[in-house]
């Protein structure tokens, strides 16, 4: 019984001293799931980018179906794509900083400026046919933790359509009617657009997606060739970025000259081509490809 119980107690240290890690052990755990970590958060970080754009595409779907109903019970009247306040044509959304509504108590700094953005959607005809204010948000816009540049417009209408203006509808070259769009599976509504200007709103000093995404799209019997960038696209989606159409389908670019990627993450406020900007600059010169694809579907009374 003695030489049985020193046998059985012996037994057990062995079992308890073979079911320990030693430090040697526990690094190489460690080390693998350091391993397994880095292999996997690319992946992860892939598919939160897929995961948004879908999103970002759902958005731009719903906003053109909006326009399409809207200008269906408007005898064809496109909505106007500028951002001004009082335009005779009714605009898709009016620029925080024109809302004179009161902001609700306990909303303060950019939380306060987010609710006049949204408030600026509801107070116009868009909003009954996508009562949603989170629309105009794509949800990898960056700019929402950029200082100074926040806002929750991702979207701006193309400056083809007729802007909001009273002195837009004067102008030729805009489209007023639904009906004059003639390929609209080709031709853009709303676009992805990263502004990187300012302007105040109650003090706080914040960006915003200003009226129109404007730029020279060129001359359809030139096959575009004098087309220029004006404001920047977007790359919220890595090197990509979305667009609508007037058919109602919404598409994902992906930017083929680097170049284009830079001037849409730029915050510099002087970007822009038409301000002499490095960005646009480089844009212009080194990416045709991606200035052929935006300027031959701008939609125009010259390229329908």
């Amino acid at each position: 019984m003695k030489f049985s119980h020193l046998f059985s107690s012996g037994g057990s240290k062995q079992r308890q001293g073979a079911a320990a890690f030693t430090l040697i052990e526990l690094l190489v755990v460690i080390a693998i799931i350091a391993i397994l970590a880095a292999l996997l958060l690319p992946a992860l970080s892939s598919a939160k980018k897929r995961g948004q754009q879908v999103n970002c595409l759902n958005l731009q779907k719903q906003l053109a179906l909006a326009w399409t109903m809207y200008t269906g019970d408007n005898q064809e009247q496109v909505i106007g794509f500028s951002t001004v306040a009082g335009a005779a044509t009714p605009n898709w959304r009016i620029q925080p900083d024109q809302v004179t509504d009161t902001v609700p108590a306990g909303l303060t700094g950019t939380e306060a400026v987010k609710w006049l953005i949204q408030q600026g959607y509801r107070k116009q005809p868009l909003f009954q046919y996508a009562p949603n204010p989170d629309i105009m948000h794509c949800p990898a816009d960056f700019r929402v933790k950029v200082p100074n540049h926040f806002t929750w417009t991702s979207y701006a209408g193309v400056n083809g359509f007729v802007g909001g203006d009273t002195a837009y509808q004067a102008l030729p070259g805009f489209i007023n009617k639904s009906t004059q769009v003639q390929h609209p599976s080709e031709r853009f509504l709303w676009v992805e657009e990263c502004d990187s200007q300012t302007i105040s709103v109650r003090g706080i000093t914040v960006g915003d997606n200003l009226r129109t995404w404007d730029m020279n799209s060129g001359t359809p019997s030139l096959d575009f060739s004098d087309a220029q960038w004006g404001d920047s696209p977007a790359a919220f989606h890595g090197n990509s970025s979305t667009f609508n159409f007037a058919d109602g389908h919404a598409e994902a670019r992906k930017w083929l000259s680097g170049t284009v990627v830079t001037f849409a993450n730029s915050m510099n406020p002087s970007k822009f081509t038409i301000t002499g900007g490095t960005e646009g600059n480089q844009a212009q010169s080194q990416a045709k490809q991606d200035l052929y694809y935006v300027s031959k579907r701008c939609p125009t009374v010259l390229n329908p």
